[in-house]
C-alpha cells in the first residue's frame, strides 16, 4: 500500500462507514437470461448503474449449490439463470 496510494484510497473507501460496499444483486436487473452474454456486457451494464462488477454467483438449479466466480475471462459467454446473481462494488 506504500507503493500505490490509489490502493489505499480504495480500501479506505471500502472498509469505511458510508463508502462503498461489495453486494450480490439479481442477474435479472443486468441482463437477459436467456441469451448468452460475456462477462464484458455484464460489467457495461453494471456500469450503467454506476457500478463495478466484479464477479457472479451461479445457482444449480437441481441440487441448490452454487458456484461463485471472482474476476472471470471477459470473452466467455455463459448464459445466467434468474436465480444467479453478480457481485458488484457499488455505494450504499
Amino acid at each position: 500500500m506504500a507503493e500505490e496510494r490509489r490502493k489505499k484510497d480504495i480500501l479506505n473507501d471500502l472498509l469505511s462507514d458510508g463508502g462503498s460496499a461489495v453486494y450480490m444483486k439479481p442477474i435479472t436487473r443486468y441482463v437477459h437470461v436467456d441469451k448468452p452474454v460475456d462477462y464484458y456486457t455484464l460489467g457495461a451494464s453494471a456500469a450503467r448503474y454506476g457500478e463495478i462488477a466484479i464477479g457472479y454467483k451461479k445457482v444449480d438449479n437441481e441440487d441448490g449449490s452454487f458456484e461463485t466466480v471472482v474476476n472471470p475471462r471477459s470473452k466467455e459467454a455463459m448464459t445466467f439463470d434468474e436465480n444467479d446473481d453478480i457481485i458488484v462494488i457499488a455505494c450504499g
